[in-house]
């Protein structure tokens, strides 16, 4: 098993860039077309939420078009800047799973492992919060089998020691790990949101957040004010072992910042 993780992409509409100034969808095309050339291949890509930055028609169809070119099965969440029936409208024909689904909560089978992915988030906030219908799901799911379990969500499930992402994580999110304690094959979540690379443990289970796609934030313990900078473009790619454990690192893309007009060309071309 090998997937590629991405969080964060903040598709814009086609022909626009985030911020009047980052061409995050040139930058999240090439991510696609270099997972689709990696050495070795994928079993899927997983996004964990804000696939859109405002979850507009026009974004999806530039999410669409652009994550519609990758080679592997796609399972996608959504996220705080998405909106959910938007969401499965534009991208379920990219997501089996999310064709059938009255709501963003799905099981993948894996083979050695079970892959669940649930909705973290609540209409018009940034923060997250798990409904007690999917905490029930989960429940459920993960007394169903034994395999060793992975869940995907948008919001970490307790503090990553950001002060400006701490405070709009999943407000419950303990209520999920406190699961581990009657399900030890509770293995992983795997989370975005907080736009950089952040694990821990807790109860054994390893909660882990995905870098974004373009613009990260720094993690600064105690300074909360909203920082956002450039850093090069990166995933999390989650592989078994031979001996069957969960491996997870950090993998770097090469850097494209768009296409921009040397400063000394004038109209025509010249200096």
């Amino acid at each position: 098993m090998r997937i590629a993780q991405l969080s964060d992409m903040h598709f814009v509409a086609l022909g626009e860039r985030l911020y009047d100034s980052v061409d995050v969808n040139a930058c999240n095309a090439d991510i696609i077309h270099q997972l689709n050339h990696l050495i070795d291949p994928l079993d899927a890509i997983v996004v964990s939420g804000d696939i859109t930055n405002d979850g507009t028609a026009e974004q999806y169809q530039a999410a669409a078009k652009i994550l519609g070119y990758a080679r592997y099965p796609l399972y996608l969440i959504n996220g705080n800047h998405d909106k959910t029936e938007s969401f499965i409208e534009y991208l379920a024909p990219l997501c089996a799973p999310l064709e059938s689904a009255a709501q963003v909560r799905y099981q993948v089978d894996m083979g050695k492992r079970q892959l669940l992915f649930i909705d973290s988030t609540v209409p018009g906030q940034t923060y997250g919060q798990l409904s007690q219908s999917t905490l029930d799901w989960v429940a459920e799911q993960l007394a169903q089998t034994r395999l060793p379990v992975a869940i995907f969500m948008h919001h970490p499930p307790l503090a990553l020691n950001s002060a400006h992402m701490d405070p709009i994580n999943c407000r419950n999110g303990t209520k999920l790990l406190d699961f581990a304690e009657e399900f030890p094959h509770l293995e992983g979540i795997y989370c975005g949101h907080n736009h950089c690379y952040t694990t821990t443990v807790y109860r054994n289970v390893v909660v882990m957040s995905a870098p974004a796609t373009s613009i990260q934030i720094p993690v600064y313990q105690h300074d909360a004010t909203p920082y956002y900078q450039f850093d090069q473009p990166s995933c999390l790619l989650h592989s078994l072992s031979g001996d069957n454990r969960w491996v997870s690192y950090q993998h770097h893309f090469q850097l494209f910042q768009g296409v921009r007009r040397f400063p000394w060309v004038n109209g025509t071309g010249g200096k």
